[in-house]
């Protein structure tokens, strides 16, 4: 299984719009093939920090996941409301059966 963690340091004057679109985001990635689970928030004590938090499947599925036309669509626009480059970050999750 895969997880995903991708930190957004969001322009102050730009949160309403990101989570408006972080919202269409991940009601969409939700039908995405090999989705687990996909939600973003505002991470606790750090101002304008969001998180996206996400389990896949497998590698496959996140590729796929990104090949999305709602994932693409989002990535452009997110451009304009972030204050630096998205930090995304892919974790092998342990086996613990």
């Amino acid at each position: 299984m895969i997880a995903v963690y991708a930190v957004c340091h969001v322009k102050a004057e730009k949160i309403a719009e990101f989570e408006a679109l972080a919202k269409t985001l991940v009601s969409a990635s939700l039908n995405d093939q090999g989705c687990i689970s996909y939600g973003c928030g505002p991470v606790q004590g750090q101002p304008n920090v969001y998180t996206f938090v996400e389990q896949w499947q497998s590698q496959q599925d996140l590729v796929l996941h990104a090949q999305q036309a709602h994932f693409i669509d989002a990535g452009a626009k997110f451009a304009e409301l972030l204050s630096q480059p998205i930090a995304i970050n892919i974790v092998d999750l342990l086996d613990v059966k």
